[in-house]
């Protein structure tokens, strides 16, 4: 060294000390991003479920256009068949001709089933209403504590924080857990009496205690080992009665009737709910089997409502045998039907999907195409039936579906129609549990651990699964790895540790 010319020597130990100092300078940094504590992650397939498409359900009554079908009864005699196969008819031509001699005797049993029908239907309106008086029974407080029953979205109504009586909070997505929450909620930890501190977050309907409750979780708080906190989720299992609205104590305490538990009652009022739509169809049918009696009755006679040609003319034993109509007229329409979607399927069915349609009369199933979906929902007393794997606890919304006159359905009668909204959305089957999907602006995302750590990834989401789970249609996979979407440590590339089920659930 001693022999190299100065400026060389020079120059040689600027370039060696630059590379101590870069190599120090980035030691320092590996040692800082070192410290950043690492954020577990869980298999999806450890934190969801998997449904089946399933189909949902729906029925409605059958209209006509530009196409008559003409059956007879039991009770009817026909005497004339007044016209064959390929002729036109216009408005008010004769079909067919019978004898009313029995109808007289049949519309009066018609009229008594009818009656008993609309008695029934009264009667279970009755049931309603004696349900909806019945109240949830509340055990009496010997010190009521007016600190833990406040209604308040993120303040807990009740419980005392322990493993058998969690704090119980009202919760919604504008809610944070942030670390004055958390500390508020955690004044005594550290001590051996107080291990940890549990609590269930409930998303209600209207952020109401009386809210149907949408979806909740349960976690457990506790201190960690360098003395901040640190918090997992577990199974929840706990009592979701709703508590007494404002102004509701003074009547509580003069009410003398039956006491039910909250799930009791839901159960009797879905149940009354339910009978009243059946017994609305009912209904419905009794009297388009009433009023068509009449009309033997008081005509032997039966004329063309439209314009059209005579597709098919049968004879009267073979109508009867195969429950299809004797003549059929058509003017080159078909049959409609109008049944409910909800909400949650608006973007998944779309005009020209196809629904499967099943006749109450003859069991036959046929295919039937939607023509129309409204863009408005239906009335609360349009009583519509839907039923699927979803939410129930949303708005539906009439769509019509188009059958061709082809179709063996009669005018009036009633059909249920099914069909698969997650044939049109995508569907997955894959359901993540709602504690580890977050939404803002409205839009979903989930923490997921990438190659270079953790990232924040945008997911679409479809139908709720027992109000614990929702559809991912995309953004996710059963491969992933996905952390709890709330904490202190969550930033885009935080280390990540993979973690078991059994350290999730406590």
């Amino acid at each position: 060294m001693k022999n190299l010319p100065k400026w060389l020597r020079y120059t040689l130990a600027g370039a060696l000390t630059l590379a101590l100092l870069g190599g120090m300078v980035y030691g320092v940094l590996l040692l800082i991003r070192g410290r950043g504590a690492s954020v577990p992650v869980y298999a999806v397939k450890d934190v969801s479920t998997f449904a089946s498409a399933g189909n949902a359900q729906t029925n409605g009554r059958v209209t006509t256009d530009r196409i008559q079908s003409v059956y007879v009864t039991a009770t009817q005699e026909v005497t004339a068949v007044n016209v064959r196969e390929g002729q036109r008819v216009s408005v008010g031509d004769a079909l067919l001709s019978f004898d009313t001699t029995l109808t007289d005797l049949e519309l009066e049993r018609q009229g008594i089933t009818l009656r008993q029908t609309e008695l029934d239907l009264e009667n279970a309106k009755k049931r309603l209403a004696e349900v909806n008086t019945y109240r949830v029974y509340v055990p009496p407080a010997a010190t009521p504590d007016p600190d833990l029953i406040p209604t308040t979205v993120g303040v807990p109504r009740k419980g005392s924080g322990t493993v058998d009586d969690p704090y119980v909070y009202v919760w919604n997505d504008n809610c944070v857990f942030s670390e004055a929450f958390v500390d508020s909620l955690l004044p005594h930890l550290g001590l051996e009496s107080v291990p940890a501190v549990y609590a269930v977050f409930e998303v209600r309907t209207g952020d109401s205690l009386m809210g149907s409750v949408q979806r909740c979780w349960e976690m457990v708080f506790y201190r960690g080992s360098d003395d901040g906190w640190v918090f997992t989720c577990i199974a929840p299992d706990y009592d979701d009665s709703t508590g007494l609205e404002d102004g509701e104590k003074e009547e509580e305490e003069s009410y003398t009737g039956p006491t039910y538990s909250w799930s009791d009652i839901a159960s009797m009022r879905k149940e009354a709910e339910q009978q009243i739509i059946d017994l609305e169809l009912k209904l419905k049918v009794e009297q388009l089997k009433y009023e068509t009696l009449q009309y033997e009755l008081t005509n032997g006679v039966v004329t063309s409502k439209i314009d059209g040609v005579v597709k098919t003319v049968r004879s009267v034993d073979e109508a009867r045998a195969s429950g299809e109509p004797v003549v059929l007229v058509s003017g080159g329409g078909g049959y409609y039907v109008t049944g409910a979607l909800s909400e949650t399927e608006l973007g998944a069915m779309h005009p020209g999907d196809t629904v499967s349609v099943r006749s109450w009369e003859t069991y036959e199933t046929l295919e039937g195409t939607i023509t129309e979906i409204s863009e408005f929902p239906a009335d609360e007393n349009s009583y519509y039936y839907h039923y699927s794997n979803g939410n129930q606890n949303v708005s539906l919304y009439p769509f019509t579906v188009f059958l061709s006159e082809d179709a063996k359905l009669r005018e009036g009668e009633y059909v249920e129609m099914s069909y698969d909204p997650s044939r049109s959305a995508g569907s997955t089957g894959l359901c993540l549990m709602n504690a580890f999907i977050r939404t803002e602006n409205g839009r979903s995302y989930v923490w997921v651990a990438g190659e270079n750590g953790l990232e924040k990834r945008e997911i679409r989401t479809g139908r709720s699964l027992w109000g614990s789970y929702l559809e991912v249609l995309s953004g996710l996979s059963s491969e992933d790895l996905v952390a709890f979407p709330y904490g202190k440590n969550l930033r885009e590339g935080a280390p990540t540790e993979k973690a078991d089920r059994q350290q999730l659930y406590g």
